[in-house]
Parts: C-alpha cells; sequence; structure tokens
C-alpha cells in the first residue's frame, strides 16, 4: 500500500514548467483533500469540494495569477465552498465555515479589506522560492531528510534559509509600499519595525509597542516580519484566512508519519531491529516464529463475522460520489485523471446514517493487547478540546455521542467502565453503529450485548480504542465546540483522538 501522507516533494524548477494539470492530483490531492475535509461534514463531499476546486485552480494558472500550485489550489477549496453557500449548496460545508463565511460576507460591503501581507509577500516571491517556502513550513517537508526519506544536501538546506529571509524581504517591501501613502506615524516606524523583528530575542521600544497594539496593520506586519516558530502560523492563516491552524496540525502529523518523518524513521528502526534478531535466531526459531504468527492470522480469520459489515460500512463511507445521478460527478472529463481518496489522518465526520443496531458478531480476538483501566464512574475529559464525552441530552438507544462543557455531577457524563471494558451510562453501553469498523462510523447507545464493538480499551498513549475495529475514539473533524460529534477513526495521534479520565 502506498503512503498517500506524503509532504509535496522539493521543487527542482519553477512550477510552470514542471507541472500541468493531469500531473497535479498525483502530488498535490492528500493535502488538498485534507482542508476540504476540514471544509465539509462528509468524505463524499470533500471529494466533489476537492474535485472542483482542482478545475478552478488550474483555471485561475491559465488566468495569470502567481502564486505556487499548492496554496493556489487550496485557495480555491476556500472560493468553491464560498461559491456553494451563495449558490444555496453550503448544507454539506462545516457549521464554523459556513458562519465564517456569512461573517466575511457582511463586512465585505462595508469595510472592504487588502488581501493579507504574507499572501501578497508570497505573490511576490520567485515562484520555485515560494513554492519551497510553503512546502517546508506548511507541509511539513523535512529539513535533515527529503519526501523519499535521503539526506539534503547542506546546499539545500541553505536554500531553505535564503527564501525565508526572501519572504521576509518582500514582506517588508509590501509593507513599505502600503504606508508611504498613509499617515506620518506608520512611516516613522518603518525602520524601527524591522530592526525589532529582525530576530525573536530583540528588544522592542515602549511606543513601537504601544503601535503596535493601536495598529492592526503594523502589527500583522510585525508577525510577518519576525522570523519565528509562528512562521508556518502566519504563512496558513494568510494564505488560506479559515482554518490554518487545523490545516498545519494535521499536515504536521501527515509529514511526521511520511517517509524522512521521526515517527516513520523509528518505525523503520524498530523493523530493521526486529529483522536482525531473526537473523541471529537459529533456522528452528524462525520457523517457530512464523508458525505462531500464522496460527494467529488462522484464528482472526476463523472468528471472522460472515456478513461483510466491514466491507459495506466502508462503502457507506466511501470519498466519491454514490452511483445516483444526483450525485455523480464526470471524472472522464476532469483534466485530472487520477481519483482522490480520503487520506490518512484525516477525520471528517460520517456522511451515512446507517441506523443499524449493533448485533452479535466476531469473538473478541484483541482482548489484552491494550491496558484496562480500573472500574468506577467517571468524567472522560477531550485533551483537544477540555470538553467532557456526553450522552447527547440523556438520550435513548441510538443517540450518537458528543462533546460538551464538564458539568459537576451531570448524569449525562458520568461513565462507567467495567471489568468487561464496557462503557455504560444510563444502564446501556456504548457501541459502533452497526458493528462498523470504518473510519467515521458513529459511536453510539446501545443495549449492552458483550460483543467486541461494545468493548474499549484505555491505552497508555491517552486513546481509547474499540476493540471490533481496533480504532479510536475520535472527536468528528478534530473539532472542539459543544455538540461536536464522537466516532472511530484510525487512530493517528491527535488531539481529538486522546482522552483522561476524572
Amino acid at each position: 500500500m502506498t503512503n498517500q501522507s506524503l509532504p509535496p516533494a522539493l521543487p527542482q524548477v519553477s512550477v510552470p514548467e514542471a507541472k500541468s494539470g493531469d500531473e497535479l492530483p498525483e502530488e498535490y490531492r492528500e493535502a488538498v483533500l485534507c482542508y476540504a475535509s476540514l471544509c465539509t461534514t462528509s468524505p463524499a463531499k470533500a471529494a466533489q469540494l476537492a474535485y472542483e476546486a482542482f478545475t478552478l485552480g488550474i483555471e485561475w494558472r491559465r488566468q495569470g495569477v502567481q502564486l505556487p500550485w499548492l496554496p493556489l489550489l487550496l485557495m480555491a477549496v476556500l472560493e468553491m465552498a464560498d461559491r456553494w453557500q451563495m449558490q444555496g449548496r453550503g448544507e454539506p460545508l462545516s457549521t464554523e465555515l459556513s458562519i465564517w463565511l456569512y461573517e466575511r460576507a457582511a463586512q465585505q460591503p462595508i469595510a472592504p479589506q487588502q488581501p493579507p501581507l504574507a499572501l501578497r509577500a508570497l505573490q511576490q516571491m520567485p515562484t520555485a522560492d515560494a513554492e519551497l517556502l510553503w512546502a517546508v513550513e506548511v507541509e511539513g517537508l523535512h529539513t535533515k531528510s527529503d519526501a523519499g526519506g535521503r539526506p539534503w544536501e547542506e546546499t539545500r538546506e541553505w536554500e531553505v534559509t535564503r527564501v525565508r529571509e526572501a519572504f521576509r524581504e518582500c514582506c517588508q517591501g509590501v509593507y513599505a509600499a502600503d504606508v508611504a501613502d498613509s499617515n506620518e506615524e506608520c512611516r516613522g516606524y518603518l525602520g524601527l519595525l524591522e530592526t525589532a523583528t529582525r530576530s525573536p530575542e530583540a528588544w522592542a521600544p515602549e511606543d513601537l509597542q504601544r503601535h503596535l497594539a493601536a495598529c492592526a496593520r503594523c502589527s500583522e506586519t510585525a508577525a510577518c516580519l519576525t522570523l519565528s516558530d509562528e512562521l508556518p502560523v502566519v504563512l496558513a492563516t494568510g494564505v488560506l484566512g479559515w482554518g490554518g491552524r487545523e490545516y498545519l496540525d494535521r499536515r504536521r502529523i501527515a509529514g511526521e508519519r511520511g517517509p524522512g518523518g521521526p515517527t516513520h524513521q523509528e518505525d523503520q528502526r524498530k523493523i530493521a531491529g526486529w529483522r536482525a534478531s531473526l537473523r541471529r535466531r537459529p533456522a528452528w526459531a524462525v520457523g517457530a516464529v512464523m508458525l505462531l504468527a500464522v496460527t494467529a492470522v488462522v484464528g482472526v480469520l476463523s472468528s471472522a463475522p460472515s456478513e461483510p459489515t466491514s466491507t459495506s460500512a466502508a462503502r457507506d463511507i466511501s470519498p466519491f460520489p454514490s452511483s445516483s445521478p444526483d450525485a455523480a460527478w464526470p471524472f472522464d472529463s476532469l483534466p485530472l485523471q487520477a481519483p482522490m481518496p480520503v487520506p490518512s489522518g484525516v477525520s471528517p465526520s460520517p456522511s451515512v446514517d446507517s441506523g443499524v443496531s449493533p448485533s452479535p458478531s466476531a469473538t473478541d480476538s484483541k482482548a489484552g493487547t491494550r491496558s484496562k483501566a480500573g472500574s468506577g464512574s467517571s468524567l472522560i475529559v477531550g485533551r483537544g478540546s477540555g470538553r467532557c464525552l456526553d450522552n447527547t441530552g440523556n438520550g435513548p438507544i441510538g443517540t450518537q455521542q458528543q462533546i460538551y462543557d464538564c458539568g459537576t455531577g451531570d448524569p449525562s457524563q458520568q461513565y462507567t467502565y467495567t471489568a468487561a471494558r464496557e462503557l455504560r451510562i444510563a444502564g446501556k453501553c456504548l457501541g459502533a453503529d452497526g458493528n462498523g469498523t470504518a473510519d467515521g462510523t458513529r459511536v453510539i447507545l446501545w443495549t449492552c450485548n458483550g460483543t467486541p464493538s461494545q468493548r474499549w480499551s484505555f491505552t497508555t498513549d491517552g486513546t481509547i480504542t474499540n476493540d471490533l475495529s481496533d480504532k479510536c475514539l475520535d472527536v468528528s473533524n478534530v473539532r472542539t465546540a459543544n455538540g461536536s460529534k464522537v466516532q472511530l477513526w484510525e487512530c493517528w495521534g491527535g488531539s481529538n483522538q486522546l482522552w483522561s479520565r476524572r
């Protein structure tokens, strides 16, 4: 299986010369889908939004828009989302994005705003330099190794330093042009602002600090001129406008798991050690290890349910539209030939409500693989949100669980972890809807039946895994607001999958 979490490769020539429409999806589809999934509530709609954004981005490029391909395509995602909303097609968009789009539309007639300084500076840079800056700072391309895991040459590290400084100079030039016709106060701080932001440790006089607190434009400029750890945030929020920080979090995790990333390198060290240990063992010992592995696989297969529930569930959560006329969209007419699967490490909300209740399924072959927690009623608090797992409105059977502000003694948040590794509340158990094992399966309240879909394991890293699927309890779309729904998703270490009991 190919790894689809790779950041874009280091550009070797200018983007207009190196890329054509039919080459774009292979290199950028995962990143574009990552952002599209933040903007929508289902994998199918995320794929459709990404598809339309690719088409729009290519049209922008043909019209001469000067930006690196990836920021251009991500901006096209947001533009297409805005068009959906204006055309009355905004129902699949996330609530947070819809509100943001409405507020932006309401403000524009009153006070039209200039594009962010970071975006205008990126447009001023040579395309290859801007592409490299975005790949390293936002997409997480590692400065010690490229996307293939090979060490970088020292000249490449020097190139990264050079393009960071080039971005700073472009920001300074754009700002100087902005204040040339403005009031004398902003012009008077031009040189002082450049000096005070040359390094994170530089000292800023009190009068400059007072001016920055009162002047939004100069404050934005100071953030762009300071080459610190906040540069990725400055770039992502300046270019995207909405969801920049969330996009950064997902891309950073994807980069760590891709070749060259620390997580991938650690996995490779473990694999190498395992292989070396086998080589040092006598032949009969290696044979015994392989025999045990085969026996374990046969045991798991023999205990699998006869009905292909996981396959059907995965089909329901497919990132591609169904074959119905109202959902179909013409891949054959698309100038970008590769399909766009949902990337690993992204957890959009499920698009299908199966309404199927959990039923007895496979015997539990995973018992004992996770650390167990003691019994007792407690709050289960999401580390990313600070909010508690909540039985929505003390709901009946079939209620999907959510997160909500933690309340003292609130019975809808008091979960009991039993000796059978069930999570009980109101005399019922938490389980995977329809014995589902696909990403996006709802976590619901159901009559306790002792099946693996209702067994949970608290791990030492803070995740809570479902025994049937071995997937994590996950807050949809990395959301933190009250009412955000809870589902199952492949464990990827995000803050929306980390929990603590108290």
